[in-house]
């Protein structure tokens, strides 16, 4: 155990595989050990993710990635009888092949390699654009802190007024009426803005591990374990739409310009 240098290190392992959790895709009918591209996959422009399947034969098992409308009919609440999209009336095909688009999506982040230097200038601009939201955002903190402090400030002398009969109860409940409306106005933007502060460091985190992962993906996939082939790929690629005529588009975690096919995939309708 741990005689020979693991293929890609722990840490951005662990990393990968927190994300993916973070991300996690419904369950299949076949194990999602056996397709790369479990989760990643949608028909368009319908919209439906497709799932992996398998048809077991006398002498082989085909493999393929699927649209199950009736489990995902169930899953939205949709009625028997009604279409779940409003696409699937006219649909003829409904699956794909697992040996048509794998090798196909593989290849296509094996040529990212030759845009590395563009890549790494993208990472950069990323990272630069994370570090001044990240700013902005400290500084609304900061300003909403002090705002909520003199909110506090003026609760103690309205208590110190109606304890002293400056004001009157009726003239006390009316401005702390509007000091609770606008801790809650405070309340709701500090909300807004700790998801801003969260995209913006995960967009820096997900452009740099997006980056080491092409930069290692032609080297290493091939000879990694399947396990860590999947997680090369879903570190890279955050979407695939396959139109119902078989063009294919790659919507890559870096905003890199989607890889299209040259030539029409061939659908199976199942």
């Amino acid at each position: 155990e741990n005689a020979f240098e693991p293929i890609i290190s722990k840490e951005v392992f662990m990393n990968v595989q927190s994300k993916l959790k973070s991300n996690a895709k419904v369950l299949t009918r076949s194990t999602q050990q056996d397709y790369l591209l479990n989760g990643l996959i949608y028909f368009a422009p319908c919209g439906i993710r497709l799932v992996g399947w398998k048809k077991e034969r006398k002498n082989h098992v085909d493999r393929y990635y699927r649209c199950n409308p009736a489990e995902w009919k169930l899953r939205k609440g949709v009625k028997k009888g009604k279409d779940l999209t409003p696409y699937c009336k006219k649909c003829k095909v409904r699956s794909v092949r697992k040996e048509v688009i794998e090798p196909f999506i593989i290849e296509k982040i094996k040529g990212l390699k030759s845009e590395l230097p563009k890549i790494r200038e993208l990472v950069q601009k990323v990272g630069s654009r994370a570090s001044r939201d990240i700013k902005e955002i400290e500084h609304d903190e900061n300003r909403i802190g002090i705002e909520k402090s003199i909110l506090q400030g003026d609760i103690k002398e309205l208590y110190e007024k109606l304890k002293n009969k400056e004001i009157t109860r009726e003239v006390f409940s009316k401005q702390m009426d509007y000091i609770a409306r606008k801790d809650k106005e405070l309340d709701d933007e500090l909300f807004q803005i700790g998801i801003r502060k969260r995209e913006a460091v995960f967009a820096d985190q997900d452009a740099r591990l997006a980056e080491s992962m092409i930069t290692q993906f032609p080297r290493y996939f091939d000879k990694s374990k399947e396990k860590e082939k999947k997680t090369l790929v879903q570190a890279i690629v955050k979407r695939v739409n396959i139109e119902h005529n078989g063009k294919v588009h790659i919507d890559f975690r870096l905003p890199l310009k989607g890889g299209k096919s040259d030539v029409m995939l061939p659908l199976m309708g199942v």
